[in-house]
């Protein structure tokens, strides 16, 4: 093989690889989720590119390639390159993999049942592709140009994905997260009577990711597991709610919704990386800055701060200051395209035996999204419960949602196999940050006139996937003790609503939130269709 072909083929093999980690992140709905495709995607893609081109050239050299004399490193190199060609397949044609499995388990299976669906799926796609390739020796190098080939065409695929993106996405820009303040220990202090002149107000408006009402609030009286005493302490004190509904089934439509207080009936996405949603009273309206809560307050966007995971709300909310958002996945960083299957491989050795003890918390940090976006959550938390200047501080934390890496060791427990189990657990974290929460604007009481709302995007769906149920839905108007149970359904997509009310002096004290709700219209909660929301 000539040079320029020894080198035009490590090219093709080290772009199909990386392209198992930038294909599914480029795209219509991928510009949405990942903004900054230049420092989330490209950026990683090119080092794996440079890294991986000079690798490939000198694997072919030296002979790995030749089936006739390749040892068992070729046979397995082929065969994850093989695999990769597979992935980029589904990828190009905008089918996720994770979807074969959905399907072999049923809709009805639980999630248990799909994760180990899923990796019989790749244990036994991996080893056909060995056992295959072993009797395909002669061919190796055919192959070979196959899948060069292919490395080519997914990269063209993706610089055409790429082409409606606007310019400011392609910015290198940092992506790690802030430095945040330690946390404060928790006081009892009392809260200081109201001093005379007009105290500026603010909403602290926490989101905890799919926290249930069943299994926190509502369970029947007598013993608990977990037992969540400032959780009810604070519905005691505040407005709680016992039949609140969220907007929609997921988080992807549920939170769009509660920030702009549209009743949802679908939603899209356009090549601009623009989320549109379909309401039920206002037509079809984008999901931005002006059409939300944050471009409603009466001191203007500015006055607005975001910490948040999932969407990409710095993106969304350009004005609000300070802003955290964090990623659900793992980008950004020089060797994310190196080590793509970092994520499902941790997942997997999550379940076994004591990997508590056998796997260090920063391999959990550098591979798994969800105990990153955990720690770096609770490390920024005590800094905006903090502000001042502030007049809305929205907060989107990933807890309880599982997996239960993280709070297992925040928590020093044992691990355990078993996502019920895990949800539980980080039931125990979530207890604890509002213990938190409530010690810090406690603290504030006296500066500042503040209603706290500590709320879910969605039920446990694990317990009930098809049927919609109760979230907690609480209003605390700090200083206050005395407090109240809204036992009529409400829908919480009105929340905006309410903290728009009070920060413009509608509502005073925690008697008026009652009253307020009495003339909400009740809307079902927006329920996928085949994991989707079209319309």
């Amino acid at each position: 093989m000539s040079a320029s072909a020894l080198w035009g083929s490590a090219i093709g093999l080290a772009s199909l690889y990386a392209s198992a980690f930038y294909l599914p992140l480029i795209g219509i709905e991928a510009s949405y989720w990942l903004p900054q495709v230049g420092s989330q995607v490209l950026y990683p893609s090119a080092i794996a590119l440079l890294l991986l081109t000079p690798a490939a050239a000198w694997w072919q050299r030296c002979g790995y390639a030749d089936g006739e004399r390749a040892g068992p490193l070729g046979l397995i190199v082929l065969a994850v390159l093989c695999w990769t060609a597979i992935l980029g397949a589904f990828s190009a044609a905008g089918f996720a993999a994770l979807n074969i499995a959905l399907i072999v388990s049923g809709a009805a299976a639980s999630i248990e049942t799909t994760r180990w669906v899923r990796l019989g799926l790749v244990v036994g796609g991996l080893s056909a592709l060995i056992v295959t390739l072993h009797y395909l020796r002669l061919y190796w190098r055919a192959l070979l140009r196959v899948l060069s080939i292919l490395g080519y065409t997914y990269a063209a695929l993706a610089l055409i994905r790429l082409i409606p993106y606007p310019r400011s996405a392609f910015a290198i820009q940092g992506v790690g997260p802030s430095a945040a303040s330690a946390p404060t220990a928790a006081t009892n202090s009392p809260v200081t009577a109201a001093v005379s002149a007009p105290l500026s107000r603010q909403v602290i408006w926490i989101i905890f990711d799919e926290l249930d009402y069943n299994q926190t609030l509502g369970q029947p009286a007598g013993p608990q597991d977990p037992s969540m005493p400032n959780l009810e302490q604070l519905a005691r004190s505040g407005v709680s709610a016992s039949a609140a509904y969220s907007p929609a089934r997921d988080t992807e439509a549920s939170i769009p919704a509660l920030l702009t207080g549209f009743w949802p009936a679908g939603l899209k996405y356009d090549d601009r990386g623009d989320m549109w949603l379909k309401t039920r009273t206002e037509g079809i309206q984008r999901f931005a800055q002006s059409e939300s809560a944050f471009g409603r307050l009466p001191q203007g966007p500015e006055s607005g701060a975001i910490l948040g995971y999932f969407h990409p709300y710095c993106a969304i909310f350009p004005a609000t200051h300070p802003c955290e958002a964090f990623p659900e996945v793992n980008v950004g960083r020089w060797f994310d395209a190196l080590t793509f299957f970092g994520q499902p491989a941790i997942a997997t050795a999550r379940w076994l035996p004591g990997s508590g003890h056998f796997l260090p918390g920063w391999l959990f940090r550098t591979f798994e999204p969800m105990y990153r976006i955990s720690e770096d959550t609770l490390r920024a938390l005590p800094r905006f419960l903090s502000l001042e200047k502030q007049s809305l501080v929205f907060i989107h934390i990933n807890l309880p949602h599982t997996p239960a890496d993280y709070s297992q060791r925040a928590l020093h427990l044992d691990t355990v196999a078993n996502d019920r189990e895990s949800y539980r657990r980080n039931l125990r974290l979530v207890d604890q940050l509002v213990a938190l929460t409530v010690a810090t604007l406690q603290r504030r009481a006296s500066q500042q006139n503040i209603l706290l709302i500590v709320s879910a995007d969605h039920w446990y769906r694990m317990d009930s996937p098809t049927v919609a149920q109760h979230i907690p839905w609480i209003a605390w108007h700090v200083g206050e003790s005395h407090g109240s149970v809204l036992d009529t359904r409400i829908s919480t997509v009105h929340t905006a609503d309410l903290v728009l009310d009070f920060l413009r002096g509608r509502i005073d004290s925690q008697a008026q939130i009652g009253p307020w709700w009495g003339d909400k219209s009740f809307y079902p909660p927006l329920m996928p269709h085949n994991y989707r929301y079209p319309f």
